[in-house]
């Protein structure tokens, strides 16, 4: 039992090495050892439970009673024409099992009970249930201490609610490392004044605290801890310093630290939670304040008016009925001050549409919840975001169900816009983490699917290991093949009739040849999947020159952004300066085109570790446990032969019994790496090269 829990605790810091940097190694420890059931495997249901097991919570539990309809292929990845009929999560559960070596994933399809839900650090519902549902769920986890996390997707409408209980600690608020600062002066006052380095910047906020080192004078700084009332970005007050000695700097300045400070929040389950408008004041788009609230009214309305319902299977609701349930509701909970009439029309018009974006992005946040449940990293929502995102809808929004995939756009959006989407012709540069969400949420839309629709991807990059963690597309059998054409073919498998064609070109001024006129113009946009602002802003170039629209996007640990360039109407990506990348790396070019001092030092040290440390180490796991070679036979035969073969290598093929046969072995790995490899380049990509 102790050797399997060590097991569970190890960490595979290859793979998780973008999220070891984020969420640090205790965080991860954390979630090895954590346990999460997710009810309701529709859209969005099966976009958290991919972005938590890629994240390597430990035990995943997949639940659904529901079978699979037409319509849940407009948002479940994972389902197919073959899957109408049977259970949602059981048509899951095999892909969803392959995301991760390191997780266990069940499935059930039994009804929720008290005892089942006792067994899991957090219970994320998310599908539609009764209001008594809900709230016998919220009751028992919140009296029981379960982190509970409620969402549901609507067509462009989404609320998500969390419960992490009372006392709930959150150990690291901001994620940001801790500023340290040059001190310039310290004043002796009843609100004693900190000044910093008239070059510096404190970065500070009120309620921080901070510590002194190395301070002259006034010496009762140092090693102390003080709350900051911030002044301005230079300047920061710390109470009273009249007993303290006079600050100097005859030898030196001294130093200020930021200090980590947790904190305790304290949660309310739903219905108490409905009640208190505090729980609400976070607005999800702040073009729209008070939409929130009217969106949250109507999901718990949708809710209450379910429970009426002696057919719980449908979510579909029309408006006059939908709209006499939000004036009961918001009659016990004073949600709203007055009644959107016609948000609550349209939340109902969309009532039974699941669509792939919307359940996207709360999939991310929720799945992001999640994490934040179990790790204590980052402040979590507290409690309820809503999303409406109603500006995206045309004029002429008349439809005509044809009952396929595609009729949940239809209702949302109108024939005409989904007739548009499926004939599009559109460039995506880079097929990495965000371009394998992207061509994701295209096939789902049916994007390029028809006539004269057209996707080309373009990326030079192979698969590494420590993509597998967030590129959810790519597999072990993977390692080593092209990214553009594994993230190409797995599109086709979600959906067989997208048209797409994988590429491996450089956007370059060398390609310009290619990526010429015609090519430009028979587009209908680009969408921009780059980990590199040199890239980006040559692709923003060419969508100005040719006046096509651009999807741009990012990524930087936590962080995102994204950006809509439409000709003559935005601003181009180009328009902001951006900071400079000072000590970014494009992890994506240093296993393949490591050109920079900093892209080959980190080239070197991923070889290093690779060589000295993983590889030895999937040979000892062999050499010490015996069942391994079983194990890895029923789940990841690709890794089981690799390891083998390592094992080959290090312990027949290049085995080292004396000094001299080391030196022999590190010469040879030299010409490998150093000679061998570059002439191999040089072949395949030599001087003044075309490809076809």
């Amino acid at each position: 039992m102790t050797e399997q829990a060590d097991k569970s605790q190890k960490i595979d810091k290859n793979l998780y090495s973008r999220q070891i940097f984020v969420l640090g190694i205790d965080a991860m420890k954390k979630l090895a050892s954590s346990s999460v059931l997710i009810s309701g495997m529709g859209g969005l249901g099966v976009e958290i439970a991919k972005n938590i097991i890629l994240a390597g919570v430990r035990n995943v539990t997949i639940h659904d009673t529901r079978e699979t309809e037409v319509s849940d292929l407009a948002s479940n990845f994972y389902l197919t024409e073959e899957s109408v009929g049977k259970n949602r999560a059981l048509e899951s559960f095999k892909k969803l099992s392959s995301l991760n070596e390191y997780v266990t994933v069940s499935v059930k399809t039994e009804q929720l009970t008290n005892e089942f839900l006792k067994t899991y650090n957090c219970v994320v519902i998310s599908d539609f249930r009764p209001e008594s549902e809900i709230k016998a769920i919220s009751t028992f986890c919140h009296e029981n201490n379960i982190k509970l996390i409620l969402t549901e997707s609507r067509g462009l409408f989404a609320y998500l609610f969390t419960d992490f209980g009372n006392n709930f600690v959150v150990n690291d608020p901001t994620g940001e490392p801790p500023s340290r600062f040059l001190l310039s002066f310290v004043t002796k006052s009843e609100n004693g004044v900190v000044t910093i380095d008239e070059d510096d910047e404190h970065k500070l906020s009120d309620g921080d605290h901070v510590t002194f080192e190395e301070v002259e004078g006034m010496t009762e700084l140092n090693g102390r801890e003080f709350e900051v009332k911030v002044i301005d970005r230079r300047h920061f007050s710390i109470g009273d310093t009249r007993s303290f000695g006079n600050y100097t700097s005859n030898h030196r300045n001294g130093y200020g630290n930021q200090v980590i400070v947790s904190q305790k929040l304290d949660f309310l389950e739903f219905s108490e939670a409905l009640k208190n408008q505090s729980t609400m004041q976070l607005p999800f788009d702040f073009c729209t304040f008070g939409q929130d609230q009217q969106v949250i009214l109507a999901f718990v309305s949708a809710q209450h008016y379910l429970e009426k319902q002696s057919d719980k299977s449908h979510s579909k609701v029309t408006g006059d009925e939908l709209l006499e349930a939000a004036k009961e509701i918001n009659s016990i909970y004073k949600i709203v001050d007055e009644i959107d009439e016609e948000l609550i029309r349209e939340f109902a018009r969309e009532s039974d549409a699941v669509i792939c974006p919307t359940c996207a992005v709360f999939g991310g946040i929720a799945g992001q919840e999640v994490l934040k449940s179990i790790s204590g990293k980052f402040t979590p929502i507290h409690q309820f975001l809503a999303m409406g995102y109603t500006s995206s809808l045309t004029k002429d929004r008349s439809y005509e169900l044809k009952n396929d995939r595609y009729d949940p756009y239809r209702i949302v959006f109108g024939n005409n816009q989904q007739e548009k989407m499926q004939n599009l012709r559109y460039f995506m540069i880079g097929a990495g983490a965000i371009g394998c969400e992207q061509l994701k949420n295209f096939a789902l839309m049916g994007i390029a699917t028809k006539n004269n629709g057209q996707i080309y991807v373009t990326d030079m990059d192979s698969i590494e290991r420590s993509n597998l963690n967030r590129q959810f597309l790519f597999r072990d059998k993977d390692i080593g093949k092209m990214k553009s054409d594994v993230a190409a073919q797995a599109a086709r498998e979600m959906n067989s009739s997208i048209k797409i064609v994988s590429q491996q070109n450089k956007l370059c001024p060398e390609t310009l040849s290619f990526y010429n006129d015609t090519f430009y113009e028979s587009l209908d946009g680009v969408c921009n999947a780059l980990d590199n602002i040199q890239a980006r802003l040559f692709s923003d170039d060419r969508c100005v020159f040719y006046k096509k629209p651009l999807l741009e996007s990012g990524t930087l640990g936590t962080k995102a952004h994204y950006q809509i360039v439409v000709p003559n109407i935005t601003e181009s990506y180009g328009s902001q300066v951006d900071p400079p990348e000072n000590d970014g790396i494009a992890i994506c070019h240093v296993h393949n085109t490591p050109s920079t001092m900093v892209e080959c030092c980190a080239w070197g040290k991923d070889r290093f570790v690779g060589l000295f440390e993983n590889e030895p180490q999937s040979i000892l796991t062999l050499i010490k446990d015996k069942d391994i070679i079983n194990k890895l036979n029923e789940s990841d035969k690709f890794s089981l032969e690799q390891n083998l073969n390592n094992a080959k290598r290090f312990l027949i093929d290049e085995k080292c019994e004396n000094f001299n046969d080391c030196i022999k072995w590190a010469r040879l790995k030299f010409e490998e790496l150093f000679n061998y490899k570059i002439q191999k380049l040089i072949r395949l990509y030599p001087e003044d090269a075309l490809t076809e």
